[in-house]
């Protein structure tokens, strides 16, 4: 598929996975959903200010190369104009995380060259996978930062993937998918339901159940 470079209003392309899909809190002139493909997302890189703290870490999103894993995102189109002041905050956003270039497909098929932030295990606050995802959950459930709670973090990404992407297109991915039902079980659990959780459907709970080696229900 040939590469698309817009000539119209010429400008750089950035593509978020994590919070900048539904809170991008930059100046852009068009947005697409798009998908990044040969990468798969996982809540490996820690934050210690906006979704946690240095003693209670939270865990956001980052991504890592995987061989057929797929990637659901936003792609912004920032002008030449805004470029400078865009990358100047995101700087200070995305700490720990490094810049590249890479390819991301557009929902009516269009191939663009955005640039993507991405968190590897040289930056100090990198986590890593944790032994089973329940360690993962739990590091949800108990982190929280000036921008929120990891819970928050999640919900409000799983939330924004479903309302960008088409249902038939698998918006989460699998370990998204199995994250969300493991936490929301738990809260379920722990009686800490907020009126901001929307209904989870019975698979992803019982999938959450499972990966945490609890009995599923008939």
């Amino acid at each position: 598929m040939e590469l698309v470079e817009p000539k119209s209003r010429p400008g750089t392309w950035i593509f978020g996975y994590g919070s900048l899909i539904w809170r991008p809190d930059f100046e852009y002139d068009r947005k697409e959903t798009a998908l990044l493909r040969g990468y798969g997302r996982y809540f490996w890189q820690g934050s210690w200010s906006s979704r946690g703290t240095k003693e209670q870490p939270g865990r956001v999103a980052t991504i890592t190369e995987e061989e057929d894993a797929e990637v659901w995102g936003v792609a912004f189109r920032v002008s030449r104009k805004a470029m400078e002041k865009t990358k100047t905050r995101l700087a200070k956003r995305e700490t720990g995380y490094d810049l590249m270039r890479c390819d991301v497909s557009t929902l009516s098929g269009e191939v663009i060259c955005a640039e993507v932030y991405i968190a590897r295990q040289r930056n100090e606050q990198y986590m890593g996978p944790t032994r089973t995802l329940q360690h993962t959950a739990n590091d949800i459930l108990q982190a929280r930062g000036k921008s929120g709670s990891c819970v928050d973090y999640l919900i409000g990404l799983v939330t924004a993937l479903r309302h960008h992407v088409p249902a038939n297109r698998n918006p989460c991915d699998g370990h998204l998918v199995q994250l969300e039902g493991a936490v929301r079980w738990r809260l379920d659990t722990l009686a800490l339901h907020s009126d901001r959780l929307l209904t989870t459907s019975q698979v992803d709970v019982q999938k959450g159940k499972q990966e945490l080696g609890v009995e599923a229900e008939d």
